[in-house]
């Protein structure tokens, strides 16, 4: 017995010396290999196959995959692609003396013994960087052994402490088991799955890593998304590429769809539930996308894996279960779920940062790309052609929206709580180091991946709010009043509380609290602004309808208020100070201001306006502008303006304005037109004037982006209905897509002549297929609502940024822009129109005929009285916070006692001249008359 383990144990030296012989010679390496080939081979021995064991579980401790590892590099002769055959017959038995010892770990019971052989061959072979025989010969043919698994390996990688490996993680490694898991994460069961997962999301974690923001980074971006620029070397890019192969993306596809059928489903309400591996394996798969999307701000255009699962419904609602259920421990009664901690704004630790983030922004970012593709007879759940098909597109019924957008509301607001917490000025860096350097600890420094973190989820939450709040402004599904918050309040007795001055709010940056100040800075900005102002100014910024509609009416109007205080002055009440005094022909009123009111000759539209107008005949009309001949002005040009007669502006098939595709066909100068327009529609809103102009809802929403940003396709319906109806059509066409005989072009119709326009480089010879129809859907969508109107949108948009800030306005959704053009929708509210009314020429609330008009009116239908309305004040809406703000007030004057005479107005005084009837009977007569035929207008 004694002789049979000094036997062995010659066996295990002469091993290891000619493992070290082949590594450190050229020549006479046969003799060795073959004494590695028998000796290391179970069949040698009849009754004491366990030597084998004993010869590896001497090599492994002393080297034997690190001296492997030089073997390979030596001995295998260097490759210029891919490939699986051996090149020399010594390269075959090198890959045996890999797979030996692999193949013995897989059988053996042993499992210190396996975790050792796994974990060497790993942090040996393959940890640093790979070299050409290893990465083009080794790794793929032990992919493509059916004595290998992968699956086998990973298991022993996780350490015991959850976010960790056994070894170190390198992007040489993550490529390596990227390669070995290709094609076979079918095979694996479900423990495996767990840990390849598990171990895969915790290499991307640590090799694919974003370019920081950096303490000095004080870019002011207005993107949806964290902008990562600098160039990844080229094996994380190998990477990269690996994940977004096809089988690869299948398989975690797969993955995915088998963890729905295991997980919880007692989790939406957002009761906890125990967490199981199926969960696990949700968990895992969002970190990998979560390290995608902090690494490229197109990684959902980018890669596969993304796309692929927001496609995929049932992958949606588990992550979004997984975000509800994820909960802070306690020790007392039940846990706190993390997006509680996060609604309410208090910081929380590295440990629940990396349990919480990960799925939250990734549902958050695979959402908001499904609902841009999905149109409004699909989230709203109504059959179209495609009967019951088309709600399946859509993950969520209405009814789990509603609690779901309140969450996330709640959660946005939080995160700008966390974003600005309560802190102070920074102080220079001289004056930090010298009180750092007699401190026992110094001052914490932000963590870049905190903030990188935490401002990707900031943005990817606030657009997806966003998102569904702009569907149920367009076709509500939400309670009245859900997205306000009772939490938040405007200082409207203090405006200027509210700072919409981009230098000063970026002074604070966002989860990294505020920058140091220059003395210059602090002169010409004043003293910084407190934590409470800069979360007002984001919250007004990023999320304003969490704030009442008739609050921010108020605060616009203070806003501008105090902005006329600053050009304007007092002066002006007594027709005195700066003011722009203008002549034009109410003949050719268009012309005149075009020419008049241009850049060059009136540089500044905030001054006083005051107006002379000049008749047919060329004679001066009489009276002094007190401001009713300039509303009276701004109104008919305004109108000029818009008339689709003049060629800016068309119509759509619900009678709603947009620019005209083909303006700048029918003028030369087209985008000055476009300018003067923007500046002019800005000063009536400048000067509180209400326009009853029908704008289209996409070149509303166009005017309030960020940039030009595209806009819904569900636009599309009202611009061109037939269109619309035909790529929904297609959208959902069960059939080939191909025999449509489609190619990515556009046929556009200009003055008689027809031209075809790509959509994308080469498009006319790309056909549509079913895999990249909804790519050709919104490229149709995007040239008929953008491209075609790009140019007209972004002159009308700098002429209306001329006069009001953009930042002011952005405080409005599309909808709300439109009540703040042309007025509120809500009924004429009778009583508070009669108690801001003034009386002249003998009339007084109790006068007869002043009873009758109003006992009249009240009669009238809702039609009627919006036209009498549209007949004093030139608008048939009433102002947005009741007749009191309405400039002039509404006037009711005697016009004398004649029986015949018809009621007239002075749209310009808000003035009624009624005639004092003493008959209600002819009194109604008259006044529908007069109202409903339009007839009666006079300028006194």
């Amino acid at each position: 017995m004694e002789s049979q383990e000094n036997w062995a144990h010659s066996l295990c030296k002469l091993s290891h010396l000619c493992i070290r012989y082949l590594a450190s010679h050229v020549d006479n390496v046969a003799p060795c290999l073959r004494f590695i080939e028998i000796y290391t081979d179970r069949s040698t021995y009849c009754n004491s196959s366990d030597i084998v064991n004993k010869i590896y579980k001497y090599l492994i401790p002393r080297d034997y995959f690190s001296i492997l590892r030089d073997i390979i590099n030596t001995k295998i002769p260097p490759l210029m692609s891919e490939t699986v055959r051996p090149p020399t017959p010594v390269a075959g038995e090198i890959l045996k003396m890999v797979l030996a010892p692999v193949n013995l770990a897989v059988q053996s019971q042993d499992t210190i013994f396996k975790q050792e052989i796994f974990t060497k061959l790993c942090s040996e072979v393959f940890q640093s960087e790979l070299s050409e025989q290893i990465e083009l010969f080794i790794v793929p043919s032990l992919a493509r052994s059916d004595q290998f698994s992968v699956g086998v390996i990973v298991k022993y990688l996780e350490d015991t402490i959850p976010g960790r490996l056994r070894i170190p993680a390198t992007p040489s490694l993550f490529s390596v088991l990227l390669t070995l898991g290709h094609g076979r994460l079918d095979t694996f069961d479900h423990s495996q799955e767990g840990s390849f997962l598990n171990v895969i999301s915790i290499l991307a974690r640590n090799t694919i890593v974003p370019d920081l923001p950096g303490e000095d980074d004080e870019s002011d971006r207005e993107s949806d998304s964290m902008e990562f620029t600098s160039e990844s070397d080229t094996l994380v890019e190998k990477c990269l590429s690996k994940i977004n192969a096809t089988e690869f993306v299948r398989g975690i596809v797969k993955i995915a769809e088998r963890a729905e059928n295991k997980v919880s489903s007692s989790t939406f309400s957002g009761q906890t539930s125990k967490r199981s591996a199926s969960s696990e394996n949700i968990r895992n798969i969002c970190r990998i996308c979560h390290q995608l999307l902090l690494y490229n701000p197109q990684a959902m255009h980018d890669y596969a894996l993304l796309h692929s699962l927001a496609f995929r419904p049932f992958f949606l609602r588990e992550t979004w279960n997984t975000v509800c259920v994820t909960s802070q421990p306690s020790l007392f009664g039940s846990s706190t779920p993390l997006i509680s901690i996060i609604s309410r704004g208090f910081k929380m630790s590295p440990l629940e940062r990396d349990e919480i983030s990960p799925p939250l922004a990734v549902f958050c970012s695979l959402f908001r790309y499904l609902l841009v593709t999905i149109h409004d007879t699909e989230f709203y759940g109504n059959t179209g052609n495609g009967g019951s098909r088309l709600a399946n597109w859509m993950p969520f019924s209405l009814g789990e929206l509603v609690p779901m957008s309140l969450s996330l509301r709640d959660i946005a607001l939080g995160l700008i709580e966390l974003a600005f917490p309560e802190s102070r000025p920074t102080v220079r860096d001289d004056y930090k180091h010298a009180v750092n350097s007699v401190r026992d600890s110094p001052q914490e420094k932000p963590d870049d991946r905190d903030i990188a973190i935490w401002t990707h989820l900031f943005k990817t939450v606030v657009s997806l709010v966003r998102q569904l709040y702009t569907r149920d402004t367009r076709r509500q599904f939400c309670p009245t009043n859900h997205w306000i918050s009772p939490g938040i309040t405007l200082p409207l007795d203090r405006p200027q509380d509210v700072s919409f001055r981009r230098s000063r709010i970026r002074a604070y940056r966002p989860f990294r609290g505020l920058r140091v100040f220059t003395r210059e800075e602090l002169e010409e900005s004043g003293p910084p602004l407190s934590t409470k102002e800069v979360r007002l100014a984001t919250v007004l910024r990023e999320l304003p309808f969490t704030i009442s509609f008739s609050q921010r009416v108020i605060l616009f109007q203070n806003l501008i208020q105090r902005d006329k205080q600053e050009y304007q002055g007092e002066q002006v009440n007594f027709l005195q100070g700066p003011s722009i005094n203008i002549l034009v022909r109410r003949t050719h009123i268009y012309e005149d201001a075009f020419d008049k009111l241009s850049l060059e000759n009136e540089p500044n539209m905030k001054l006083k306006m005051k107006v002379q107008l000049v008749n047919a005949a060329g004679l001066d009309e009489a009276g002094i502008d007190g401001g009713g001949l300039f509303r009276e002005f701004l109104s008919q040009l305004l109108k000029a303006a818009f008339d689709p007669n003049r060629g800016f502006f068309v119509l759509t098939r619900d009678q709603q304005l947009y620019p005209n595709p083909t303006a700048n066909q029918i003028h030369s100068n087209s985008s000055a037109h476009y300018f003067f327009i923007g500046r002019v529609l800005a000063k009536a809103l400048y000067e509180n004037l209400l326009v009853e102009l029908p704008l289209a809802s996409f070149f509303l929403s166009k005017l309030l982006g960020q940039k030009l940003v595209n806009v819904d396709i569900d636009h599309l319906d009202s611009l061109d209905p037939e269109l619309y109806k035909n790529l929904l059509y297609l959208k959902t066409y069960e059939g080939d897509v191909e025999d449509l005989g489609l190619d990515f072009t556009v046929t556009v119709e200009e003055f008689g002549e027809t031209r075809v326009v790509p959509l994308k480089p080469d498009g006319e010879n790309i056909l549509v297929t079913s895999d990249n129809r909804i790519e050709y859907i919104h490229l149709v969508a995007d040239y008929k609502l953008n491209t075609q109107i790009r140019t007209q949108c972004l002159a009308f948009r700098n002429g209306l940024e001329d006069v009001i800030g953009l930042d002011w306005l952005r405080m409005f959704s599309h909808r709300e822009l439109g009540t703040l053009i042309s007025g509120a929708e809500h009924d004429i509210n009778l009583e508070d129109l009669e108690a801001h009314t003034n009386y002249s020429g003998g009339y007084t609330p109790q006068h007869p005929t002043v009873t009758a008009f109003w006992d009249v009116v009240r009669g009238f239908k809702e039609d009627d009285k919006r036209a009498l309305l549209k007949f004093v004040t030139s608008c048939s809406r009433p102002p947005l916070l009741g007749f009191r703000d309405l400039d002039p007030p509404f006037c009711i004057q005697n016009a004398g006692s004649e029986p015949d005479r018809l009621p007239t107005a002075s749209t310009c005084m808000n003035l009624l001249k009624l005639p004092d009837f003493q008959d209600s009977v002819i009194l109604k007569k008259k006044l529908l008359y007069a109202i409903q035929s339009g007839a009666g207008f006079e300028l006194s």
